[in-house]
């Protein structure tokens, strides 16, 4: 028992210290800059965001709607009622939004014109979604409990369903590659690699982990949450999204609920509101951000034509808002 805890002591360290050039440099990270965002105002709960040609269709989850913002001025230009506890939200290339509407397990299909509708009874508690090139894949709990989870593959155009074998305790998020579908468990073992054709799924136990958030890309797969059950300890780690190796971690001061990436950078996204900017090669730190507006509960997070866009949940009483970042890398 003692070899192998400091057998895995070593391996934290060593990931630890491969946090990106500065931490191998043995310099400070950034010093944390405030900026002030542009603020705009939406409905009850604010929850997913999405960005399309359109502008940002954002959740409202206690208003039973989605709402369309201008991305420049947070003008309202269009609520569409979707039903019971709308959540997580995607945009599709030809502008088609998707909304998890949890309490209703259904999908919300809106297009860029014209009326929408909602396709697929999924099964049990949903509560992530994500999209690949031809089908949208939710995280559901089959029992509506944290005793396990289960992932359905949808068609978007007929709602036709495929459902996996069980999966581990606790599943939070997900994100969906090209041949793969990841999903982050806040309870270990806290990865699952899930075959896009076959659903069938291998398990990996990072030490000491528990992950909320998640995203992929070509070559990369990052997540973000705590170490174990410290609310204070956050953590954002990379993984090879073929092997399921940790490659690299970064520890923050709050707990990672959200995650946004391009090419360029990683967005962590702290629970109270803190935004931390990394490197997708290697999680060196390249800005601490704190919002002038002072902490929120976020709950989502975009970049779209170089801007960044935050949901605070409840920013004016029970009502959320979105906040614009311009000039956050």
């Amino acid at each position: 028992m003692i070899c192998r805890f400091f057998a895995r002591l070593l391996v934290s360290l060593a990931l630890l210290a491969s946090c990106g050039p500065l931490a191998l440099a043995g310099d400070a990270p950034p010093a944390t800059k405030t900026l002030t965002p542009k603020v705009f105002p939406v409905g009850k709960w604010a929850e997913g965001i999405a960005a399309t040609p359109q502008g940002l269709w954002v959740a409202e989850s206690g208003a039973r709607a989605i709402a369309l913002l201008d991305a420049k001025t947070g003008e309202l230009r269009r609520r569409v009622a979707v039903g019971r506890l709308p959540v997580g939200m995607l945009a599709a290339a030809d502008g088609v939004v998707s909304a998890l509407v949890q309490t209703d397990r259904a999908i919300w299909r809106q297009p860029a014109r014209g009326r929408g509708r909602a396709i697929a009874d999924l099964p049990g508690c949903p509560n992530a979604i994500a999209q690949a090139e031809s089908a949208l894949w939710v995280l559901t709990m089959p029992a509506c409990s944290s005793d396990s989870a289960q992932l359905v593959r949808v068609d978007p155009k007929s709602g036709a369903k495929t459902t996996s074998a069980l999966l581990g305790q606790w599943g939070e998020a997900l994100a969906a590659g090209a041949e793969a579908v990841y999903v982050v468990h806040a309870r270990p073992p806290a990865l699952d690699i899930v075959d896009g054709k076959t659903l069938s799924a291998r398990t990996f136990d990072p030490h000491d982990l528990s992950l909320w958030a998640v995203v992929a890309g070509r070559d990369r797969l990052i997540a973000g949450g705590r170490i174990n059950s410290d609310w204070s300890k956050g953590v954002v780690a990379s993984f090879d999204p073929k092997s399921g190796v940790e490659r690299q971690r970064c520890l923050v001061d709050q707990m990672i609920v959200a995650l946004a990436a391009d090419e360029k950078s990683v967005v962590a996204v702290g629970e109270k509101g803190r935004l931390w900017v990394l490197s997708p090669k290697d999680l060196s730190i390249q800005a601490v951000i704190d919002l002038s507006t002072g902490p929120f509960k976020a709950r989502a997070a975009v970049i779209s034509n170089g801007a960044l866009y935050v949901t605070s949940q409840e920013q004016f009483g029970d009502k959320g808002a979105v906040f614009g970042i311009s000039d956050w890398r």
